[in-house]
């Protein structure tokens, strides 16, 4: 079993409470292991940092469902109409894209076994490439490939995708947000006890008092860091709806 996550472990979490967490403490480590893993599910699943998709597979849909659109003008001098070649939509796919980091097509009988061609992007001074990523619209197909060289034959799954997307929160940040939220759990978890490791101080005779308020107090404290760092560092929860992401 490993302690340690993408952005947190046992030892930084062990760091902020300042007592030893293990087999035997409450909670223990497998749990709260767990609760990193949960907690960091949660950073996936809002986007936040940049994760890596391998591979996607994306229908290309027929001509004719798809035209440029004017948030999409500004694509390049030569490549402004439709005819020039096939708009691919990117709904389907997380986001928000960073980079593409490969495109391959699969022209082959859908009965038979794919074979997958490499397209090469354009980065905007090469030439002999086959398409271009679009970010510039959000509405109303989002991202979008546009292809105007060795178009792919239409029907599901007929593109293969490896890339990045995400709003780009520094690690650091996401490091430290996910030990305060793990934090939280663990003293939550150790409310119930009678366990006087990790107190700063005692709040009369009553051990039971003393526990609850102690730990109230720095949970307080913790939920309104992470609250300062989701308005600091994090994407609006406007926006990340706009974008398709779950957000918490």
């Amino acid at each position: 079993m490993t302690s340690s996550g993408s952005y947190t472990n046992i030892e930084k979490i062990e760091g902020l409470l300042q007592f030893t967490i293990d087999d035997t403490s409450v909670p223990s480590e497998s749990e709260v292991v767990t609760y990193i893993q949960e907690s960091e599910a949660k950073i996936v699943d809002r986007a936040l940092g940049v994760h890596t998709a391998n591979p996607v597979y994306i229908d290309v849909p027929i001509s004719a469902d798809v035209v440029v659109e004017p948030e999409y003008g500004l694509i390049a001098d030569s490549f402004t109409a439709a005819s020039d070649g096939l708009i691919v939509p990117l709904q389907s796919v997380k986001h928000p894209v960073i980079t593409i980091t490969s495109l391959h097509k699969n022209d082959e009988d859908m009965s038979g076994a794919p074979v997958w061609e490499a397209l090469t992007q354009w980065n905007g001074t090469t030439g002999n490439t086959d398409f271009i990523l679009l970010k510039t619209g959000t509405r109303p197909l989002g991202y979008a490939l546009y292809i105007y060289d060795n178009i792919p034959m239409t029907g599901p799954s007929r593109l293969k995708m490896v890339y990045t997307y995400g709003y780009n929160v520094p690690s650091d940040i996401l490091s430290d947000y996910c030990t305060l939220d793990v934090s939280i759990r663990v003293l939550l978890t150790r409310m119930g006890t009678n366990d006087l490791t990790g107190l700063a101080r005692v709040y009369g005779s009553n051990l039971g008092d003393s526990i609850v308020t102690n730990y109230e107090e720095r949970i307080a404290q913790m939920r309104a860091e992470m609250a300062r760092i989701e308005v600091q560092h994090f994407p609006s929860t406007v926006e990340e709806k706009a974008m398709g992401v779950a957000v918490m």
